[in-house]
């Protein structure tokens, strides 16, 4: 067998997101904030385990909030970042939940709700997560700042009643 290395990597465009997903406590935060002039979006609100001063926004508790600072980040003519970092997506996710129930005052778990029929609850959930991914696409467009997304991982047990949990 022959060893040959080759050439990689000639592009010189750097990707407009990227997805750091893992269980909790594994150092995510803290990965993110090695990157140049990280700008974090505080919507988890525990930076303070990270060992280090960024930039951030206040936390945010409102899914408006969170749409209001990519605005503002979009629009500003003095804004500059390395890197933006959403922490966390699950909890935009989540803000957007909130967003939804209050809007239509039923939460997604009523089944007997009818705009909610056939996922079309989770649906309306996921549009709002949407916007916040097409936010940091024009950032990215307008001002050539990248994006860092974390992301929360869950393990659970499966538990059939045909075969052992695993």
């Amino acid at each position: 067998m022959e060893f040959t290395e080759v050439k990689t990597g000639t592009s010189k465009e750097m990707p407009s997101k990227i997805i750091v997903f893992g269980v909790p406590k594994i150092g995510k935060s803290r990965f993110a904030a090695q990157f140049p002039d990280a700008f974090f979006i505080n919507v988890e609100d525990g930076l303070q385990y990270i060992g280090k001063e960024v930039r951030s926004t206040p936390a945010l508790h409102t899914f408006e909030e969170v749409l209001g600072w990519l605005k503002h980040i979009h629009d500003s003519e003095t804004f500059k970042a390395g890197r933006l970092v959403i922490d966390s997506l699950d909890w935009v996710e989540s803000l957007a939940k909130d967003k939804i129930e209050k809007e239509h005052g039923a939460p997604l778990s009523d089944r007997a709700y009818k705009a909610y029929a056939y996922g079309a609850g989770q649906a309306m959930v996921d549009d709002c997560v949407i916007r916040v991914f097409r936010g940091l696409d024009a950032i990215y467009k307008k001002k050539s700042i990248p994006s860092l997304l974390i992301a929360h991982s869950a393990i659970k047990t499966i538990d059939l009643p045909t075969k052992d949990p695993y």
